[in-house]
């Protein structure tokens, strides 16, 4: 069985959802708010599957592609400004 990793945004989405649906949604239209209850469970399991037995190497390999995207931007305090500031001269007596 091959498991890909998902993201810790994905497990929020989850939760987050399943209690919207769970005070909001249900009270109001019941058999709309079951089945977001559902998929929302579902989106949860999915997520703590991907977290046990989700393969560790591709989850990195995604890390360092993106590290390797932004490694070469030099915080903003290091880099140069991108207007040249011209500086004033000293009046000659």
């Amino acid at each position: 069985m091959k498991v890909a990793p998902l993201s810790g945004t994905f497990m929020i989405a989850s939760m987050i959802g399943f209690f919207i649906s769970t005070l909001i949604v249900y009270p109001r239209w019941p058999s709309m708010g079951f089945a977001f209850i559902i998929l929302f469970a579902v989106m949860f399991i999915a997520s703590m599957i991907s977290m046990t037995y989700g393969p560790v190497e591709a989850e990195l390999a995604l890390d360092k592609r993106a590290y390797a995207k932004y490694k070469n931007v030099k915080p903003s305090a290091e880099r140069k400004p991108a207007v040249k500031r011209v500086r004033k001269r000293k009046k000659k007596k």
